[in-house]
């Protein structure tokens, strides 16, 4: 290329690609000249100074690639998501901010600057998740009612109302409680990418109708609690062990939690139990831990403690019922037990898995594998059992994974991942 015809596509503009693969084009001219070839490449080839890109026909499902990009940026690189979601705010656009972090996408949808909706894959955002969380409804039916909606192709909220679980009045505050828990939620990430994007109409969820102004406000506060929370009781896998030699707790929510805690309990089960919401208990029991009532057991001295065989079995046993209810509606209802064949021939854990069927929920045989276990005279039986258990659903994600849809896949990847700390 000659130095005039260099000069000439500098006047242009430039195509900037940083260190972190993202790129930009500077200069008006250039921009134009680019839109007459809109659309999505894939690099082909890439020698020294060289990128060549070639056109393809495939879409991405994700709306902030499929829609006009406003604007975009990396999170940590602005400060923090509160410093996005201020500037939405104040310049009062109308749009969808998704943020991602790895797996995790949550998105918030705002009209002239107030948030109207919200949309997470993360299974703890889940409107299934929330109304147990926060005791509206007891898991089982709850779980029952999720495959029921799912065959039926029916939204989960609607079908509950028509089967008399829940009002109207009650779904509308559940919806409101599940956008103001993931739009909290979004304000612990502190790394990875924001877009904002125009999307479709008809994409938006149900519409509602929240301050802003005042969500921000509350979000910033319960974040700086719930660090000063967390600095006492780092995880829910925490033991909470009740002081004997306590005085009577002053409040009635308080002897309620003191009563339960006979012997130590981790923050997961009080929050099964309680079913008040994770700040709520985090800060009910981090005041019960200052004023002298309880404490934290060192998760160091009570490892084995933090979960029994029977508790791990029962936790990935939720997460085999989950692959077995999207399975069902994909046509592959056989799909757990003909894993388990090729599982047991293929991987060393056939004398654990021996005789151990799953049933017509999509759960294991408890009481079988467990006597197995017994059986075998491990060491450290609980370890041995994780990683064969942690082995045995990453098999069955892997095989599902021609059928299961990009959201599906991405809420069994976050049960796995939780899962997989449990005996970490």
């Amino acid at each position: 290329m000659s130095t005039a015809q260099q000069e000439s596509n500098a006047l242009q503009g430039f195509l900037k690609v940083d260190r972190a693969g993202r790129s930009v084009v500077l200069g008006g001219a250039l921009r134009r000249q680019m839109s007459h070839q809109a659309g999505f490449y894939e690099l082909k080839d890439s020698q020294g100074d060289q990128l060549v890109f070639e056109r393809v026909q495939r879409v991405p499902k994700q709306n902030e690639l499929r829609e006009p990009i406003v604007f975009q940026g990396d999170i940590g690189g602005v400060g923090s998501t509160i410093d996005v979601i201020s500037f939405v705010l104040n310049s009062r656009l109308t749009g969808q901010l998704t943020c991602v972090q790895g797996d995790v996408r949550k998105s918030l949808y705002f009209k002239e600057g107030e948030l109207c909706a919200g949309r997470s894959n993360h299974l703890e955002d889940s409107l299934t998740e929330v109304l147990f969380r926060f005791g509206a409804i007891e898991r089982e039916p709850l779980m029952e009612a999720e495959r029921e909606a799912l065959e039926l192709k029916k939204p989960l909220g609607n079908y509950l109302v028509e089967q008399g679980l829940i009002n109207q009045g009650q779904l509308y505050l559940y919806f409101k409680k599940q956008v103001e828990e993931i739009f909290y939620s979004l304000l612990f990430f502190v790394y990875g990418d924001f877009y904002f994007t125009v999307p479709h109409l008809e994409e938006v969820p149900t519409p509602l109708q929240l301050s802003t102004q005042q969500l921000l406000l509350d979000g910033v506060s319960r974040a700086d609690d719930m660090r000063r929370f967390k600095s006492l009781i780092p995880s829910r896998s925490c033991l909470i062990a009740r002081i004997e030699s306590a005085s009577e707790a002053p409040s009635e929510e308080s002897r309620a939690i003191l009563s339960l805690l006979r012997e130590p309990m981790s923050v997961q089960e009080l929050m099964d139990h309680f079913r008040i919401g994770e700040f709520r208990l985090y800060q009910r029991i981090y005041h019960l831990i200052e004023d002298g009532f309880a404490s934290v057991i060192a998760l160091e001295e009570e490892r084995d403690r933090r979960v029994t065989t029977g508790e791990l079995v029962a936790f990935y046993n939720n997460a085999f019922q989950l692959v077995y209810s999207f399975a069902e509606p994909a046509g592959q209802p056989d799909t757990l037990s003909h894993g388990m064949e090729t599982f047991r021939q293929f991987y060393g854990f056939s004398e654990l898995f021996d005789q151990v069927t799953f049933n017509d929920r999509g759960q294991l045989n408890q009481d079988r594998l467990l006597d197995n276990l017994r059986g075998l005279e491990r060491s450290e039986p609980l370890f041995f059992l994780g990683q064969a258990l942690s082995e045995l659903l990453y098999f069955q994600l892997f095989g599902a994974r021609a059928w299961l849809d990009d959201t599906q896949r991405a809420q069994l990847r976050v049960v796995y991942d939780e899962l997989a700390q449990l005996v970490a």
